[in-house]
C-alpha cells in the first residue's frame, strides 16, 4: 500500500518538475498505465483522508479501491474507519457502496422527449 502513495508522490514530483505538456508525455512514453490512472495516484497521495498513521494498517492495498475511498468526505470516512467498513480486505465495490448515491438531473418533456434540465437549458426551442 505504500508503494501506492510512493508512485503518487512520484508523479506529482514529476508533474511540478516537467515544462508545460510534458508530464502526459511522460506517461504515455514511459509508464505502464494511462494519465487517468496517473492522476489517481496523485490524488490517493493527496488525500486528507489517508494522512493519519494510525489508519494505515486499516487501509486496503488496491490503488482502485483507495481511489474510490479518497472520494468520501472526511466525516464518512473516519465513520466508516470507526465501523470497521474500511479494511485492508475490501473491494472496490465494498468501497463504492460507502458512496454517497448518485443524483441524477431533473428531467424534463417537451411532449416528444425527455430530456435532462441541465441540457434542456442550452437548447434553444
Amino acid at each position: 500500500m505504500e508503494a501506492v502513495f510512493q508512485v503518487g508522490r512520484e508523479l506529482i514530483q514529476a508533474k511540478k518538475e516537467l515544462p508545460h505538456g510534458e508530464f502526459m508525455v511522460m506517461i504515455e512514453r514511459e509508464l505502464p498505465f494511462s494519465y487517468r490512472t496517473a492522476n489517481s495516484y496523485m490524488s490517493i497521495a493527496l488525500s486528507k483522508c489517508f494522512q493519519s498513521c494510525s489508519i494505515a494498517a486499516t487501509l486496503p492495498a488496491s490503488w482502485s479501491t483507495l481511489d474510490v475511498l479518497q472520494r468520501l468526505d472526511q466525516a464518512t470516512f473516519d465513520a466508516a474507519v470507526k465501523a470497521g467498513k474500511i479494511h485492508p480486505e475490501m473491494t472496490r465495490a465494498d468501497a463504492e457502496a460507502l458512496l454517497p448515491p448518485k443524483r441524477l438531473a431533473p428531467v424534463v418533456s417537451d411532449g416528444l422527449r425527455f430530456i435532462p434540465q441541465t441540457i434542456q437549458a442550452g437548447l434553444e426551442w
